[in-house]
């Protein structure tokens, strides 16, 4: 008879309601994919940013060699040493003029520091055939000062054409 009341003297565990295992799974599935959604929003959202700031520094860099030997801008800043995009001054510019890229001609702010001194380029570029070649630049030095840069004194770097570049008959054909 003692092991009767042994076995009635164990406890029993617990049971959980009906129903409340599959809530539970409910909420880690969903806890689940929301987790991996923010992680694909947050990776496509720093692909993105990546790629931007590649671009403007894509952008800066050519601007530093196109605007970089002007004589303008080596009197007043002297070698260039940096140029940064600046896209809230941009943006800002674009927004008092009352512009869209679709519409006009963007305008473009970049940080420049140079040897003697800092400033910024605001460099317009044409939108129509989509070459981004420079229509203006104003160079606006530290004090304040807005001067205007011509155009035929900026440095076009020289593209490589195999058909106006090299003569055939120049080249001699190892005997």
């Amino acid at each position: 008879m003692s092991t009767v009341i042994d076995d009635f003297a164990k406890p029993v565990p617990p049971q959980s309601p009906k129903g409340s295992s599959g809530l539970k799974t409910l909420f880690v599935v969903l806890g689940v994919i929301i987790v991996l959604g923010m992680l694909a929003c947050g990776g496509l959202g720093a692909l993105l940013w990546f790629g931007i700031s590649r671009a403007q520094v894509a952008a800066a860099d050519e601007i530093g060699k196109k605007l970089g030997n002007h004589p303008i801008v080596l009197e007043e800043l002297g070698q260039l040493q940096q140029v940064t995009s600046n896209l809230p001054a941009s943006l800002e510019i674009a927004k008092q003029r009352g512009r869209t890229a679709n519409r006009q001609q963007p305008e473009w702010v970049f940080d420049v520091v140079g040897s003697k001194g800092t400033g910024k380029l605001i460099v317009t570029l044409e939108n129509d055939s989509g070459s981004g070649q420079i229509t203006a630049a104003i160079l606006e030095t530290a004090d304040g000062r807005k001067i205007d840069l011509p155009l035929d004194q900026i440095s076009q770097p020289s593209e490589f054409d195999p058909s106006s570049d090299i003569d055939l008959g120049e080249i001699e054909v190892g005997q």
